[in-house]
């Protein structure tokens, strides 16, 4: 196939796939352009164009600067209370002189309209006393988190064996046994075949239509 005819073969597979070549300069002896630094059209991710180094054979090396800046995440305000950090005993103590035990209403009743009235009074009681104690002794705090985006083959079994990678990890840090390489590798076996089986299906569903299939690529490879 001529020279002329392969270079218009790949700037068509370049345009079809929305990406450009940025290497604009001769990289070779004979002026030809041999190496390629291929973006998205629509991304702006160089600081300038790639300039050439040196000539260190026929070759010519070539350098580019790409700009460091993440998108920003988005951080979101979560409340929560530590449970596991209640003393348990100075919060029985505290149940029991309140009071919630020393004076529940002396409940005697006779109608039983006045039994569901003084029912409602002892249940609001019991709800105001143990929201007091619980914010005197677990007090709800706020924390910024940020929001990070997840894939979409992400699923629970990996989930719950990151979660035990975790537990395994502080396990070894405190005891120093080689328990935690296992669920590491467990870990990385179930991604890598999430990943995998996520992006084969996407292509076998998209292969008969080039636009479905490289429109939605982009999502997927800035996930």
């Amino acid at each position: 196939m001529p020279p002329k005819i392969l270079i218009q073969t790949k700037y068509r597979i370049l345009y079809s796939s929305s990406v450009s070549n940025n290497t604009s300069p001769s990289l070779h002896t004979q002026g030809h352009i041999l190496d390629l630094v291929i973006t998205r059209s629509s991304d702006n991710v160089l600081n300038g164009l790639p300039v050439i180094d040196c000539f260190i054979s026929d070759h010519a090396s070539v350098y580019c600067t790409f700009l460091p800046d993440k998108p920003s995440l988005t951080t979101k305000n979560i409340a929560h209370r530590k449970l596991k950090s209640v003393n348990l005993e100075s919060l029985k103590r505290d149940l029991s002189i309140s009071l919630l035990r020393s004076d529940p209403l002396n409940l005697r009743l006779h109608s039983h309209t006045e039994d569901r009235c003084d029912l409602d009074a002892l249940v609001r009681r019991y709800t105001t006393t143990l929201s007091k104690f619980i914010d005197c002794h677990a007090p709800l705090k706020t924390k910024t988190v940020k929001v990070t985006p997840t894939v979409p083959w992400y699923n629970d079994e990996i989930k719950a064996a990151k979660r035990l990678r975790c537990k395994a990890e502080r396990t070894w840090r405190r005891t120093r046994l080689n328990i935690f390489k296992s669920y590491r590798n467990r870990v990385t076996y179930l991604m890598n075949q999430a990943r995998q089986m996520f992006y084969t299906n996407f292509v076998d569903e998209n292969s008969t239509d080039q636009g479905r299939l490289f429109r939605p690529t982009k999502q997927l490879l800035s996930c």
